[in-house]
């Protein structure tokens, strides 16, 4: 008794440490963990052995973070390849398991109708597994012949079924049939826990209008990312009384006038404090991208009063930026809460309040740096008087717009960050680095990961290797092959997905859509 005791004594130790890390409190004595890690086991020779909390936090380091990661259909893609880590993990052994179980079905990406049938299947055999699901990426289309009812069943159900979903992105892949009139927030989503929602397909922001009144009360982070900006708003009725989204802190708009402009006049965001405003790709720098700058600051002057954080990302050439910025100045004055600016480096403002600013390069030619204003240190200190950080950003990390948010300029320790596709480093006076959906993987890494040789934008299926010495344990091997068909919707890239027990209308839905991809 007293041994088992002094055992719980010295795992809350741990757990007192491991916790104090989670929070941030950058008072961690890893000497005093080590030490108390080692006391939990007295011949801990092999890192299997280390209490799970401790692996958690290990793996939380192995594998990239998904914000990161951009979402995409091939069979190497960085958020495939980080998949495919996670599983490595928890096949190894049953502590390996507990610990990293909850990294795989945390954030989970769907990319075909299969999967997500296959998805709903597993969480409904398995409840404990749909309550780690807490982000779910779609990202496929949805056909009228067979795949319409079932998706419209499974998607309702989402909010009962996975009860900690706190954050929803549909990808610019993602359709349903006329989805300019059908509503994505049916009224099952009224008490889900949706706090996050990312939107990027164009004509999705029409539905996510006619329909985001469902989840507004408890939406934190909103993210509109059009592309193309060509939706047709004529179909989005104006309410009778504005919107209001009470919780909501981070807006991220990508919109174009029309868009920019209805939210902003139907639309309430009594508490926001971060607003990253950003054209649709498509706009020309002419005339058309001085005009959305308009209706962004007219939306700051709506809605800006308690903004802490402002992003404007402005694609046009240092001659327009000349014309704009003197519009810009005297509004940015008005906002007494702004300490952290993001702007072009050639997008020459002054703004007293700010302390802390980034400014991104949008030209690669590094011989023009030297002429932007803002670069000059002493120009800065007449522009900026309380200015206490300055950093400079690439501009190929542009495509991860939270990334300031993410990496703040208050963390003061430098942050490097290294995966296929991903290479960033963070330090006080800049943000450098690579961030690409795919590219070329070697012989190297192919062993390194283990990953399958698919051809095109379909891939094999995974084979899970087992790397046990010959003393591993039965009970671990047992454990693992108990367990491994809980997460093999995972391992199924578009062109297959797991076998299991169907309804009858998902069976044959489900048959239909394999026999139609293998004739083809």
């Amino acid at each position: 008794m007293a041994s088992e005791r002094e055992s719980r004594a010295r795992r809350r130790e741990v757990l007192k440490l491991v916790s104090s890390e989670r929070k941030g409190s950058g008072n961690l004595d890893r000497s005093k963990l080590s030490a108390e890690v080692h006391k939990s086991r007295r011949n801990m020779h092999h890192l299997p052995y280390l209490p799970w909390e401790v692996l958690h936090l290990i793996f939380l380091r192995t594998v990239s973070p998904e914000w990161l990661l951009i979402s995409d259909r091939r069979s190497h893609s960085a958020r495939n390849m980080n998949i495919r880590t996670k599983i490595h993990l928890v096949n190894v052994c049953w502590d390996w398991y507990e610990a990293g179980i909850k990294l795989l079905y945390d954030e989970i990406a769907i990319f075909s109708i299969g999967q997500l049938c296959a998805l709903v299947s597993t969480l409904r055999a398995n409840p404990s597994l749909a309550n780690r699901v807490t982000s779910l990426y779609l990202s496929f289309y949805v056909s009228t012949t067979y795949f319409a009812p079932v998706f419209n069943r499974i998607y309702t159900s989402l909010p009962s079924l996975c009860n900690n979903l706190t954050k929803l992105e549909f990808s610019e892949y993602f359709s349903y049939p006329e989805m300019m009139s059908y509503h994505l927030f049916p009224s099952s989503f009224s008490h889900s826990s949706l706090t996050q929602l990312v939107v990027h397909y164009d004509h999705c922001f029409v539905s996510v209008a006619k329909g985001i009144h469902v989840i507004a009360a408890n939406l934190v982070s909103l993210s509109l990312l059009a592309r193309n900006g060509d939706c047709d708003y004529r179909a989005v009725e104006k309410p009778k009384e504005p919107l209001q989204f009470p919780r909501l802190q981070v807006l991220q708009s990508f919109l174009d006038t029309q868009g920019l402009s209805l939210i902003t006049r139907d639309w309430r965001f009594p508490v926001l404090h971060t607003f990253i405003g950003r054209p649709p790709n498509t706009l020309d720098h002419g005339h058309r991208h001085r005009s959305i700058f308009q209706h962004i600051l007219d939306f700051i002057r709506h809605h800006g009063q308690g903004l802490s954080t402002l992003f404007l990302h402005y694609q046009g050439d240092e001659h327009h930026s000349k014309e704009i910025a003197p519009l810009w100045e005297p509004e940015l004055a008005k906002l007494v809460h702004l300490r952290h600016l993001i702007i072009p480096v050639f997008f020459n403002v002054s703004v007293p309040q700010v302390l802390w600013l980034d400014c991104f390069l949008v030209w690669q030619d590094a011989k023009r740096v030297d002429s932007f204003p803002l670069l000059a240190a002493e120009k800065r200190k007449i522009q900026f008087p309380d200015l206490r950080g300055f950093r400079c950003i690439d501009p190929s990390l542009l495509e991860l717009p939270l990334i300031y948010i993410l990496l703040p300029p208050t963390a003061g320790d430098e942050y490097h960050f290294a995966f296929p596709g991903i290479d960033i480093k963070c330090g006080l006076s800049s943000i450098t680095g690579t961030s690409t959906a795919v590219r070329e993987i070697d012989s190297d890494e192919e062993e390194d990961f283990d990953l399958s040789s698919g051809s095109g934008s379909d891939c094999q299926d995974y084979e899970t290797s087992t790397d046990y010495e010959s003393s591993s344990s039965s009970d671990d091997s047992a454990c693992t092959s108990e367990h491994s068909q809980e997460f093999q919707f995972l391992e199924q890239e578009p062109g297959g997905f797991a076998e299991e027990t169907w309804e009858a209308d998902e069976e044959a839905c489900l048959d239909s859509w394999r026999n139609d991809r293998f004739a083809s």
